[in-house]
C-alpha cells in the first residue's frame, strides 16, 4: 500500500513538472530601447490567468505556468497596451517586447487621478465609447447612465431632452460630483448639475466612470455618495468627418457634424463638433432648443502634450418645472377637484387644467415662460513625462455662464419691483401683471495639478486644485400690463457671491504579491462670501469658511480573474447657497458628514463579468426638508442627526451563446432617517404650526429595489438587437414614509436595432439605429414633489409629478467619411 502511494505521488510530481513551464522576456522602449519598469503583465486563457510586474531592468519573469496558449497583455501608464498571443507549451526566454510611447495617456492624464483602476478598492462602473455610441439617441447625458446599477433618471419634459436628472443610490444630484476631464462641473453655489447646459455631450465622450460611494479624491464639490467622471474624445491619428442625424417622437431632431484632422505635420491635431437638438417635448409646450460645439486642439512632443478643449453650450427650454397634480395624472377626478378648491385654481388656469391631456398638462401658458442660458467651458492641459516612472499633469480652466428664466406674474405689487405707481398711460396703479427675468451671471476660474510616481510596485499620486467662483444674481421686471415687452428694466434684487474651493491630496498604493493596500488622504477648504439674512432679518454681507479632512483607506487582493476589495472612507460637505441665504447666521445648518464602507468582489473572464458589493453610508447631520420655514416663510432644510443607506449591489454579464449575451444589475437597500420632526403649517384658524415626530422612516426618493436586465443578440456582422428593462420600486416624496405622499413603482422596457457596416462604398463606417422606448406604453413618474397644510384641522397633501412619455421612438443615422 505504501509503495502504491509513493508511486502515485511521484507520478503526480512528474506530471506536474512536465505540465509547467517558465516564461522570461524583456520590455523595452520601441524608440530608445531603454528598459521599461513596473509594467503590468498578464497571461490568460480559458484555464485562468496569472500576472506580474516588470523589474527595474525591464525583465518579465514568470515560473511554473501551466502549459498552453495564452493571451498576453502588457500595460503601462506611459505606453500603448500590447496585446498578443504566446505559445507556452515549452519554456520561453530571450523574447523582447517593444512598447510604443503613448501620448494618448496624456490626453486623459487629468482624469486618471480621479478615476478608479481595476486595483482600486472602490465600487465603480465604466461605460466605453462603443457602448456610448450604441446607447446615444439624442437624449441628455443622464439617460446614458440609466442601465447602470442603482440609478434613477428623470426628465421634466418627459422625453429625456431638456432638464433631466439622475439619482444614484437615492442620492440627489447636488451630492453627486461631476467632472469632465478631471475638471469640476457642478455649480459652485447650489452644487447641482444642469445637464441641459451641455447639449450633446455624449457625442464628445470617450468614456464614463460612475463611482458609487465616496470614491477617489476628486475636484470641486464633495462626492457625497457618488461621482461621474467623463472623459472627452481622444484625438484620432486618422482624418475623418462624421455626420449624425436623428429624428423621432415629439418632433425631436438632432444634427451633429464632427471633423478631425488626424495627426498633422509637427504633431498637431484638431477636432471640431457642432450640434443642434430640438424637441417639442412630451409635456405640453415643454420644447427645447439646444446648441453646442466642441473644439479640441493638441500639440504633441516626445514627452509632453499641450491640449485645449472648449465646450460651448446654449439652451432655451420652455419650463415644465411645476409638474402635474398627481390626481390629474392618475385620472382621479375627485382628487383633482380637491386641488382646484383648496388651492384656489380658477380662471384661465382652471381652463388650462381641464382642457389639457391629463398625462401632458403644463400649468405654464405664457409664451416666453422659458429658461435661456449659455455656458462655456475652456479647458487647457499641459502634461509632461520626466521618466518612465514620473509624470506631471496640469490643467487650467475657465467656465462662464450667463442667462435667465422668464416668468409671467399675475397681480403683483409694483412697488416690490421698484416700479412707480404712475404708469406711462397716466393712470395710477399699485398692482398689475408683469413679466420678470431672474438672472445668473457667473465665472469659475481654477487649476489642478498632480504628479504620479510609479516604481517597484509603489504608486504615489500627489495633487490638488484651486478655484475661484464669482456669481451675480439679479432680477429685472421687463414689462407690465401698462408697458410694451422689454420696455423697462426695473431691477428688484441684486446680490453677488464669491466662493473659493481648494483641495490637496496624497494617494499611495503598494502591490505586495497582488495584495494592494491603499490610502488616499485629502484636505479640502472652502470660503464662501454672499449676501444673506443677518440676525435682524436684513440682507447684508455674510461669510463662512470650512476645512474638511477626507481620508480613505482600503485593501485589494488580485487572484487570477478575481478581485476582492474593501474600503473605509469619510466625506464632508458644506451646505448650499439657499441653506445660508434663507437662514440668519445663528440658524445656519451644520455641515454634513458621512462614513462609507464598501466590500466588493469582481470577476472578469472574457465576456463573463460579475460584480458584487455590500455598502453602508452612515450620515451625520444630513440636510433634509422637514417642512420647517424660516422667519420670512421660506422653506428651509434642517439637519437630522443620524441617517444611513445600506445595501447590496449585483452587476453581471454572461454570454449565453456566441451571439446572445445577457446582463443586468440588482440593488436591494435600506435608506433610513432614525429620527426627525416634521412641521406642517395651518392655513386657517390660528395659522400655527403642527409638529409630528417620526422614527426610522425611509429617506425620500430612495427606492429599496432597483433592477435592470439587458439582452443583446448579434444576428450577424451588421445587425444587433438589444432589449433592456428597468424596475424601480416605490419612492416616497418626503421623509415620513407615507403612502399618500409617494410615487408608484414602475417597470419600463426599451428595444433597439442597430445596423453597422464598414463595407458601404464611400464611407468608413455607417451606423443606423432604431430605438423603441417604453414599448409597453406604461405611464409612470420617476420624480415629483409634495407640500402640505392643515385646513379646518385636517391635513391636506398636494403631490405633483414629472411623468415620462408612453411609447415613443427615435431613429438615428451616423456616417463616417
Amino acid at each position: 500500500m505504501k509503495k502504491t502511494t509513493l508511486i502515485s505521488l511521484l507520478l503526480v510530481a512528474v506530471t506536474t513538472c512536465f505540465g509547467q513551464v517558465n516564461f522570461t522576456a524583456q520590455l523595452k522602449n520601441a524608440k530608445t530601447s531603454e528598459p521599461i519598469e513596473s509594467a503590468f503583465v498578464r497571461l490568460s486563457n480559458s484555464s485562468g490567468a496569472t500576472s506580474t510586474y516588470s523589474t527595474p531592468n525591464g525583465t518579465i519573469n514568470m515560473v511554473n505556468i501551466p502549459k498552453g496558449v495564452y493571451t498576453i497583455s502588457i500595460s503601462h501608464a506611459s505606453y500603448k497596451t500590447n496585446v498578443g498571443t504566446i505559445d507556452l507549451n515549452q519554456n520561453s526566454k530571450d523574447k523582447i517586447y517593444f512598447l510604443e510611447a503613448d501620448m494618448a495617456f496624456l490626453d486623459a492624464a487629468s482624469i486618471s487621478t480621479v478615476r478608479a483602476k481595476h486595483s482600486t478598492p472602490t465600487t465603480f462602473t465604466n461605460i466605453e465609447r462603443k457602448e456610448i455610441e450604441s446607447l446615444d439617441q439624442s437624449k441628455d447625458f443622464p439617460f446614458l447612465l440609466n442601465m447602470t446599477p442603482s440609478t434613477v433618471v428623470s426628465s421634466d419634459a418627459g422625453n429625456g431632452v431638456g432638464y433631466t436628472g439622475v439619482r444614484i443610490r437615492g442620492i440627489d444630484p447636488t451630492r453627486v460630483n461631476i467632472t469632465v476631464n478631471g475638471i469640476p462641473i457642478n455649480d459652485a453655489e447650489s452644487q447641482g448639475m444642469y445637464w441641459v447646459n451641455m447639449p450633446d455631450l455624449a457625442s464628445s465622450t470617450e468614456s464614463v466612470q460612475i463611482q458609487r460611494g465616496v470614491g477617489t479624491s476628486t475636484n470641486g464639490s464633495s462626492a457625497f455618495g457618488a461621482s461621474v467622471n467623463i472623459r472627452t474624445n481622444e484625438l484620432s491619428e486618422d482624418k475623418f468627418t462624421r455626420a449624425d442625424l436623428g429624428y423621432g417622437s415629439f418632433n425631436t431632431q438632432r444634427v451633429s457634424l464632427t471633423h478631425s484632422t488626424g495627426r498633422l505635420k509637427g504633431n498637431w491635431a484638431f477636432q471640431l463638433r457642432g450640434s443642434l437638438i430640438q424637441s417639442d417635448g412630451f409635456i405640453d409646450r415643454a420644447s427645447s432648443n439646444l446648441k453646442s460645439a466642441n473644439i479640441t486642439a493638441a500639440k504633441y512632443w516626445e514627452k509632453s502634450v499641450f491640449k485645449t478643449n472648449i465646450l460651448l453650450g446654449s439652451e432655451r427650454t420652455y419650463q415644465a418645472w411645476y409638474g402635474i397634480p398627481q390626481p390629474t395624472f392618475n385620472g382621479d377626478i375627485a382628487g383633482e377637484n380637491r386641488y382646484i378648491n383648496q388651492l384656489y385654481i380658477g380662471g384661465s388656469e382652471l381652463q388650462n387644467l381641464q382642457n389639457s391631456n391629463s398625462k401632458t398638462y403644463n400649468s405654464y401658458t405664457y409664451e416666453n415662460e422659458v429658461d435661456n442660458y449659455n455656458q462655456n467651458h475652456y479647458q487647457f492641459f499641459f502634461d509632461h513625462k520626466f521618466s518612465p516612472f514620473l509624470k506631471l499633469n496640469t490643467a487650467a480652466y475657465v467656465t462662464t455662464g450667463k442667462g435667465y428664466f422668464e416668468q409671467f406674474k399675475n397681480g403683483e405689487t409694483l412697488a416690490d419691483y421698484g416700479i412707480d405707481s404712475i404708469q406711462p398711460t397716466g393712470d395710477t396703479a399699485f398692482e398689475g401683471d408683469l413679466v420678470r427675468r431672474r438672472w445668473l451671471e457667473n465665472v469659475l476660474v481654477g487649476g489642478i495639478a498632480n504628479a504620479t510616481y510609479s516604481k517597484n510596485k509603489f504608486e504615489t499620486v500627489i495633487g490638488g486644485g484651486y478655484s475661484n467662483y464669482q456669481g451675480k444674481h439679479f432680477g429685472e421686471a421687463i414689462a407690465t400690463e401698462f408697458t410694451g415687452y422689454e420696455d423697462i428694466k426695473a431691477r428688484y434684487y441684486d446680490n453677488d457671491a464669491t466662493k473659493t474651493d481648494g483641495n490637496f491630496y496624497i494617494r499611495q498604493s503598494y502591490n505586495f504579491n497582488n495584495l494592494i493596500p491603499y490610502i488616499d488622504l485629502q484636505y479640502r477648504f472652502i470660503n464662501y462670501q454672499f449676501d444673506g439674512l443677518d440676525d435682524s432679518l436684513n440682507f447684508n454681507d455674510q461669510e463662512v469658511s470650512y476645512g474638511f479632512f477626507n481620508p480613505k483607506m482600503g485593501l485589494t487582493y488580485l487572484l487570477k480573474n478575481h478581485t476582492f476589495y474593501g474600503v473605509f472612507a469619510i466625506a464632508n460637505r458644506e451646505p448650499v447657497r439657499d441653506d445660508f441665504r434663507d437662514n440668519k447666521p445663528s440658524e445656519w445648518p451644520e455641515h454634513e458628514a458621512m462614513e462609507n464602507v464598501e466590500l466588493g468582489y469582481r470577476y472578469t473572464n472574457g465576456r463573463k463579468r460579475l460584480n458584487l458589493n455590500l455598502y453602508t453610508m452612515n450620515y451625520t447631520n444630513q440636510l433634509v426638508l422637514t417642512g420647517a420655514v424660516n422667519d420670512v416663510g421660506e422653506a428651509i432644510r434642517t439637519n437630522v442627526k443620524e441617517s444611513f443607506r445600506q445595501g447590496i449591489e449585483l452587476d453581471f454579464q454572461y454570454p449565453i451563446t456566441e451571439n446572445l449575451q445577457a446582463g443586468g444589475n440588482l440593488t436591494l437597500s435600506q435608506n433610513k432617517i432614525e429620527s426627525f420632526t416634521e412641521y406642517v403649517g395651518e392655513w386657517d384658524g390660528t395659522y400655527g404650526t403642527i409638529s409630528t415626530q417620526y422614527n426610522n422612516t425611509d429617506i425620500s426618493f430612495s427606492p429599496n429595489t432597483i433592477a435592470a436586465a439587458m439582452l443583446s443578440y448579434k444576428a450577424n456582422d451588421h445587425f444587433t438587437l438589444n432589449a433592456q428593462g428597468k424596475y424601480v420600486g416605490k419612492q416616497y416624496l418626503d421623509n415620513t414614509q407615507n403612502n399618500a405622499r409617494s410615487l408608484d413603482a414602475f417597470t419600463n422596457m426599451d428595444v433597439s436595432l442597430n445596423y453597422t457596416s464598414k463595407e458601404i462604398k464611400g464611407t468608413k463606417l455607417l451606423n443606423i439605429g432604431l430605438y423603441l422606448n417604453n414599448v409597453f406604453n406604461q405611464y409612470y413618474a420617476p420624480n415629483g414633489y409634495t407640500f402640505s397644510g392643515y385646513l379646518g384641522g385636517e391635513r391636506q397633501d398636494f403631490n405633483y409629478v414629472y411623468p415620462m412619455a408612453g411609447f415613443n421612438w427615435m431613429m438615428k443615422l451616423s456616417m463616417t467619411l
